[in-house]
């Protein structure tokens, strides 16, 4: 467990790739597909120009004779352009105009409350890793400390000057430190993992 990092890495907004978060990644998604509505219904109020064209050849006979050559064939070609103006339409592409710049804005207005949630999201986990880190830290502090009482406590009582009892209270002792040391490395271990969560990283290899 000591290969474990549980120092908070020092985020900003500059550094922090929000689209690591799927639900980021699906709100940019559904704000450009906003735009694009928009971007077409803009579109529609323009004029339409469309070429088109076909080119035939016909024989105009019903008997064709496979072994004489130079049978005539008759083509038949025509070219057309076909102009479209939007006209008077009651308002309609002007009202879908309308629900599309509405959907661009709620789209953007999820998007900028979306960052905002996970600044926070990552924010509280850094601080609780923060408080594990320290807690853990304290832990193994404690550690160091009821393993010297309790060595010596057994070298006391091998010497005959210590008691019994103050020899298990000091075993009691370690045995508890060493509970709360673990304790405390499992919730470092959750916050560590809170916090890759809150990056969007808890699936990616470092």
């Amino acid at each position: 467990m000591g290969a474990v990092d549980f120092t908070p890495p020092a985020q900003t907004s500059g550094n922090f790739n929000y689209s690591n978060r799927v639900e980021y990644a699906l709100s940019q998604t559904q704000l450009k597909i906003a735009q694009l509505q928009l971007k077409k219904n803009h579109f529609d109020y323009l004029p339409s120009v469309v070429l088109y064209g076909s080119f035939s050849q016909q024989a105009q006979r019903n008997e064709f004779n496979i072994l004489q050559g130079g049978q005539p064939w008759y083509p038949t070609q025509f070219v057309g352009l076909k102009i479209s103006i939007p006209i008077f339409d009651g308002f309609q592409r002007h009202f879908q105009a309308q629900e599309s710049a509405l959907g661009v804005l709620q789209a953007k207005n999820n998007l900028n409350a979306l960052q905002q949630s996970i600044d926070f999201q990552m924010n509280n986990a850094q601080i609780n890793l923060q408080n594990a880190a320290s807690s853990l830290d304290i832990q193994k502090k404690n550690i160091s400390l009821a393993e010297n009482v309790d060595n010596v406590a057994k070298k006391k009582y091998e010497q005959g000057v210590g008691s019994n009892i103050e020899l298990i209270t000091a075993e009691t002792s370690l045995k508890e430190a060493q509970t709360n040391y673990y304790s405390a490395l499992y919730d470092a271990i959750i916050a560590k993992i809170e916090l890759q969560k809150s990056e969007g990283t808890l699936l990616k290899t470092r």
